[in-house]
């Protein structure tokens, strides 16, 4: 009968499913809340001390610096969506990123994949009107973290889609 338990585990392992901790990132200047995994924390700005792009730009990261959640937000430029889109399709492809799936929608898309440097990425894009200036805004996160983890990983892709709002109601700063 030991005999039988022993070739059963071995025939069928059992697989521990990690789990993560969760945190949720308020931007109170820029009104958006993102879930970001616990085991990452918010990276100190390491460029112009008054330039804008420090409160525009947040970047979370593992201590191993393998998994990072970069966040950007800023009034739309020059580019449609689809324009944006089809820009980063198109650099990712140059910089040698396998894109396993890439969507357009109104006023989103996403492109995910396999980077050049074998870490798995995500990335989204939404652009959105400002209820409190009416202004045209974007808000874009990539989440990147080592394809040995996607079983890790790949379900909190779902939940930082899934629970990300890039538009708050009220009104903030947003410069």
């Amino acid at each position: 009968m030991k005999n039988l338990w022993l070739i059963l585990l071995l025939a069928f392992p059992v697989v521990a499913k990690a789990q993560l901790s969760w945190k949720v990132y308020v931007d109170k200047l820029y009104g958006y809340s993102i879930p970001v995994p616990a085991n990452l924390q918010l990276m100190p700005w390491n460029g112009d001390p008054v330039s804008p792009w420090q409160n525009r730009n947040k970047t979370f990261q593992s201590s191993d610096g393998e998994v990072s959640l970069s966040i950007s937000t800023h009034w739309t430029d020059e580019r449609t969506l689809e324009e944006s889109f089809k820009d980063e399709v198109a650099q990712r492809a140059k910089g040698g990123d396998l894109i396993n799936y890439s969507v357009l929608r109104d006023g989103w898309y996403v492109v995910s994949g396999t980077n050049s440097l074998g870490f798995e990425f995500y990335s989204k894009r939404v652009v959105f009107t400002d209820e409190s200036t009416g202004v045209q805004r974007y808000i874009t996160f990539d989440f990147v973290y080592p394809a040995s983890q996607r079983k890790v990983y790949d379900p909190a892709v779902t939940k930082i889609a899934g629970e990300f709002v890039p538009d708050l109601p009220g009104k903030y700063d947003r410069d």
